[in-house]
């Protein structure tokens, strides 16, 4: 019998899971679950919720806005063997965790869709920074950014998730990819200390900037770390990088040009130790990675609890923010219901 795949959405990300979906599998059956008009060739399309049942699934693709999460999640069978999850996980942490009762079975594998834990330079620039190779990291700064409009060409900014306070935008759920991976990078978040606003004339209903300042357990220095954390829906130049300041140089991952650059006082000025050889995507390799998990019975790269964990740094900010900017401790903060 062929491998049964559903995805749930149909924006962007959904699209991508189901082409990625139809390449790895190409006899599969595929289920759409979407309102949108669906050309697709060989795929079958519903609107309701309800069709999965009957269509029992191997593999769930849950996309769309983060606020429907457990409301899908409800809907799928039991017999179901893989679910991916895009991120974040929730619009909260009670959201979050309400999800995580929902899907944590031991029956099912669950993956969060955290890519950028796949791209090749990134892997390499954890590595260095784990091992020490420039000694111990006794800064670090992040900083992500890039202009709403420009996001999505050819779709209005206002009527995308990014924009929608409902549908989990702003820029601390939209970039969540910060959240992980600099915990995936430099170990355990211990405390943040947060600003975040709106500071543009965006038509939006949510923070498009957020300046945070997070503790680290020094798993990558000899004391606690301290990271400086800037993200933004405003910035005309694009601009992802993660720069660790080490003991013997300074190491920076430039996440849109695929790199590592280092800085030492030898040489004065940046040399490239690395770039992406672009022969896979990190969409690509983060299915493949899924597919192996679900097939050999091994851990996903990304777990449930990695997707919870974020949830739990956002309302750590939130709360800090809402506090006046003191510091909040990661563990130990009561959030709201």
């Amino acid at each position: 019998m062929p491998i049964r795949v559903a995805v749930v959405g149909f924006g962007s990300s959904g699209k991508r899971f189901l082409c990625l979906a139809k390449e790895a599998n190409p006899s599969a059956r595929f289920l759409v679950v979407t309102g949108q008009e669906v050309l697709e060739q060989g795929v079958q399309v519903s609107k309701s919720l309800d069709v999965l049942s009957g269509f029992n699934p191997n593999i769930v693709v849950l996309t769309g806005p983060a606020s429907t999460r457990s409301t899908v999640a409800m809907t799928i069978p039991s017999t179901t063997k893989g679910v991916f999850l895009e991120k974040p996980i929730g619009v909260s942490f009670a959201a979050g965790e309400h999800l995580v009762s929902l899907l944590n079975k031991p029956s099912t594998l669950t993956q969060i869709g955290y890519n950028l834990r796949f791209s090749e330079s990134l892997i390499i620039f954890r590595s260095m920074v784990q091992k020490r190779e420039y000694g111990a990291v006794l800064s670090g700064r992040a900083e992500t950014g890039q202009y709403l409009p420009s996001w999505r060409p050819g779709r209005d900014y206002r009527g995308t998730v990014s924009a929608n306070s409902l549908l989990g935008g702003g820029v601390l759920l939209e970039l969540s990819h910060e959240w992980d991976y600099l915990g995936w990078i430099f170990g355990k978040a211990k405390w943040v200390r947060s600003w975040f606003g709106t500071a543009s004339g965006l038509d939006i209903d949510v923070e498009d900037c957020a300046h945070v300042t997070m503790g680290y357990n020094g798993q990558v220095s000899e004391k606690e770390l301290v990271v400086q954390v800037n993200l933004d829906f405003l910035r005309h130049d694009r601009v992802r990088t993660v720069t660790a300041i080490c003991e013997r140089a300074t190491l920076r991952w430039d996440g849109v040009a695929g790199l590592i650059e280092v800085f030492t006082q030898e040489l004065q000025q940046w040399e490239i130790l690395f770039q992406d050889s672009g022969t896979e995507t990190t969409y690509e390799a983060q299915w493949k990675s899924f597919l192996s998990a679900l097939e050999k019975g091994g851990k996903p790269e990304v777990t449930l609890e990695d997707g919870l964990e974020v949830l739990r740094i956002v309302e750590a900010i939130r709360l800090s923010h809402e506090s006046g900017g003191v510091a909040i401790d990661v563990d130990r903060a009561e959030f709201p219901l």
